[in-house]
């Protein structure tokens, strides 16, 4: 019985959403995408459905489906894999502040066709406090990888990494710190430190908005 029951709601759930996606609601169609792209609500996962919900609602412009989108091109998910288009929809997303969306676009750039576009992205995205790319960024200044190295300026992305949580990032924050002189650390630190404090205010205020749009 509670099978049933539980049968029935799903197919009430969903005629809901379906009436809501045909009178044009996209956030409604976006609920229908991800029900169906991981099976929730007690509804049987169908990907390939869920994709076709996730390209319409990308293609109004939703951020979040588009970063989907991007995933499901990149892995194969109810779609055929295709880098290029993931790409596209990565930058789709990474143009509307998508930070994750950043940090992936420059991955597959990285792959691809790194240059400053790449860099870009990166740095885009550490700023929006993706631990990741802040300690990439690290490696990519303290390397010279497409750029030249800057020895200080990865002192202050590791430091940041090192502030948001990557422990990892310490020992290479410790080893730039051999490069410099004591003044120069100062300074790196300096500019760490404010860093840091624009990256939590700027998540804080994402997070205010994001509740204030629910």
């Amino acid at each position: 019985i509670a099978l049933a029951k539980d049968t029935q709601n799903s197919s009430q759930l969903l005629k809901q959403l379906e009436l809501a996606v045909e009178e044009g609601n996209y956030l409604a169609e976006f609920s229908l995408a991800n029900i169906y792209m991981d099976g929730l609500e007690g509804v049987k996962r169908n990907q390939e459905k869920g994709f076709i919900h996730l390209l319409n609602v990308a293609n109004s412009g939703h951020k979040n489906a588009q970063y989907s989108v991007a995933n499901a091109y990149k892995l194969g998910t109810g779609t055929p894999v295709n880098i290029e288009k993931s790409l596209h929809w990565y930058l789709k997303a990474a143009e509307q502040n998508h930070a994750m969306a950043q940090y992936q676009a420059s991955m597959l750039l990285w792959e691809t066709n790194w240059g400053e576009q790449g860099i870009s992205l990166l740095k885009q995205a550490a700023n929006a406090g993706v631990n990741k790319a802040q300690f990439l960024l690290g490696g990519i200044y303290s390397g010279g990888v497409g750029t030249e190295k800057d020895y200080q300026t990865a002192y202050v992305w590791y430091s940041v990494a090192v502030a948001m949580g990557d422990e990892k990032a310490i020992k290479w924050r410790d080893s730039m710190s051999t490069k410099l002189n004591s003044s120069t650390v100062s300074q790196a630190q300096h500019k760490a430190s404010e860093l840091v404090k624009r990256i939590k205010k700027n998540q804080a205020a994402n997070i205010a908005q994001q509740q204030v749009n629910t």
